[in-house]
């Protein structure tokens, strides 16, 4: 991508949930992408960490708006990649 401004290429090092939606978001809007990593997809630092997203619970502060739209988000994903995990 340095050589060229017009290149769409990239290659994204790590497979959790950043470099799963970098990866997927860039895609989308047209480049070739190329995901790397060492292991399994969401499988390293990703399916280690208690980063979730729950729906339940208090419906104020800076996340929840996230929470309240975090499981129609999900579906809508869920029905652009049919088999899917």
């Amino acid at each position: 991508m340095v050589n060229s401004p017009e290149s769409r290429e990239l290659v994204v090092v790590g497979a959790g949930i950043v470099g799963a939606s970098v990866a997927y978001h860039a895609a989308r809007a047209g480049a070739v992408v190329t995901l790397v990593d060492v292991g399994r997809p969401g499988a390293g630092v990703t399916a280690q960490s208690f980063a979730w997203i729950g729906t339940a619970g208090v419906r104020t502060g800076p996340s929840a708006r996230l929470r309240v739209s975090a499981p129609q988000e999900y579906r809508l994903l869920e029905a652009e990649l049919p088999g899917l995990p």
